[in-house]
């Protein structure tokens, strides 16, 4: 088994929390998805299982045009979903929640409004 971190977005480049945002792929993302392909073709994959996110699914696509097999999507792969933090920068996400980000850090991940656990989301990526 091989996991695939998708490619970069703008996001990624603004130090934004992206978790279950649909946020593409940027130019570079596209590249290294290519890249990453291209490389892991070699590994003869028979099966390639995606996020139904766009970045996620637009970088292993990559792998799939080139290996011939087909992309399946499951949103259960999704990166963990961060709630009223996604969006925001390191420096928003503490000046908006700071109590709920000294949770965090110590350990409780509850205090963030509709964030998901890192404990829920392994629970449902083991699924």
């Amino acid at each position: 088994m091989v996991l695939l971190r998708h490619g970069r977005t703008a996001w990624n480049v603004a130090g934004r929390v992206q978790g279950t945002s649909d946020i593409p792929l940027d130019s570079v993302g596209r590249e290294q998805a290519r890249v990453a392909a291209t490389e892991l073709v070699a590994m003869n994959p028979t099966r390639i299982i995606s996020s139904d996110l766009s970045r996620a699914h637009d970088t292993a696509k990559a792998l799939g045009d080139l290996s011939g097999v087909a992309v399946e999507t499951d949103a259960r792969f999704r990166e963990i979903h961060f709630g009223a933090r996604e969006g925001l920068t390191w420096r928003e996400a503490w000046d908006r929640f700071p109590v709920g980000m000294r949770a965090w850090f110590d350990g409780d991940e509850s205090q963030i409004p509709d964030s998901e656990t890192h404990e829920a989301a392994g629970a449902r990526f083991a699924e």
